[in-house]
């Protein structure tokens, strides 16, 4: 396990289990996109079979709590009426959630039975990344490629974060939330680390079937996070 995924780990275990924006390090006032983006970068760093760090498992059940919860619409309102009392009602595994949302949406809609309905209409409201955004994330190209290629490359995770920084700079003359239009960091970062391994499982044994299946499954997650943030194509 990396530093990121074991402070990661530790941050969401300190939080309380019903404070379910704390857990996603979100805002009260969070839109349904940011939840789904905090929850896919969340779930990839705690993931127990990608994090080894102890209690990434009791994290992991935390994040996908949360996002059962605040995901949905009609479950986030019930929360946010009576948090002491609230009760999330038919709870998802973990595993199976995330099953859902990395892995069954080749047809390019998000199929999570949790994020049905509502969460749909509200993604087509969502404000989609202007020039300017869509200038820098050109910009980034060069620098999601080295990411991806070599994810613990901190110094390529730097050049990025200048470049959310600027992002950072112009949200708050615009008005919007920090984090608004961000290079998301720590998904790419982990779709490379998978992708590193399943790779050397190939050269080791070409016909490795699990790896394959990896393969196809993070092409999938690359390809659905290029279309939820708008990034070019050619990442």
């Amino acid at each position: 396990y990396t530093k990121e995924q074991r402070e990661e780990v530790t941050r969401v275990r300190k939080c309380s289990k019903k404070d379910y924006y704390a857990i996603l390090g979100l805002e009260g006032n969070c839109s349904g996109i940011e939840v789904k983006k905090a929850y896919k970068e969340l779930s990839l760093l705690t993931h127990p079979d990608k994090n080894k760090y102890k209690d990434a498992e009791k994290a992991f059940k935390m994040v996908s709590t949360a996002y059962q919860v605040l995901g949905n619409s009609s479950e986030r309102t019930r929360y946010d009426r009576n948090r002491k009392a609230y009760k999330l009602r038919g709870e998802l595994d973990p595993i199976d959630l995330w099953d859902e949302e990395f892995a069954e949406n080749a047809s390019g809609t998000d199929s999570g039975s949790e994020s049905d309905g509502d969460d749909s209409e509200e993604d087509e409201e969502e404000m989609k990344p202007d020039s300017f955004r869509l200038g820098i994330y050109k910009e980034a190209t060069p620098w999601v490629r080295k990411l991806l290629a070599d994810p613990r490359d901190s110094s390529t995770k730097s050049e990025i974060e200048s470049l959310n920084k600027r992002i950072k700079k112009q949200n708050k003359k615009d008005g919007l939330k920090e984090g608004e239009f961000f290079i998301s960091i720590n998904v790419l970062r982990s779709i490379g680390m998978e992708a590193g391994a399943a790779a050397k499982s190939l050269e080791k044994d070409p016909n490795n079937k699990r790896a394959k299946e990896s393969q196809e499954k993070l092409e999938k997650q690359f390809e659905k996070t290029i279309r939820i943030n708008s990034y070019p194509r050619e990442w």
